[in-house]
């Protein structure tokens, strides 16, 4: 199951390159959509998605994913909070 769910953050990458802080609502609803379509849990999506992201964000994202280690719901919400605000910031 390892394997493949890294080979599904690869597909992720691969569909809309890593996450640079700008439109974490579609990084999100792609990593969920193939990790839901590979039956994995919320508690194996966390510590994978760090993987998706470029390295000045992936800091960030390991601090949360410390945070809600086996929440994803929580997780979520956390990154979206977070960036959204970056988002808003930046307009």
């Amino acid at each position: 199951m390892e394997s493949e769910l890294t080979l599904v953050v690869q597909m992720v990458i691969e569909r809309i390159s890593k996450f640079n802080g700008e439109d974490v609502t579609q990084v999100l609803e792609v990593y969920e959509y193939e990790m839901a379509n590979r039956g994995a849990t919320g508690v194996q999506m966390v510590p994978h998605i760090n993987r998706v992201f470029t390295l000045d964000v992936r800091a960030r994202v390991i601090k949360l994913s410390e945070k809600f280690r086996e929440d994803w719901v929580g997780f979520r919400q956390a990154l979206l909070d977070e960036y959204m605000l970056d988002d808003q910031t930046r307009m």
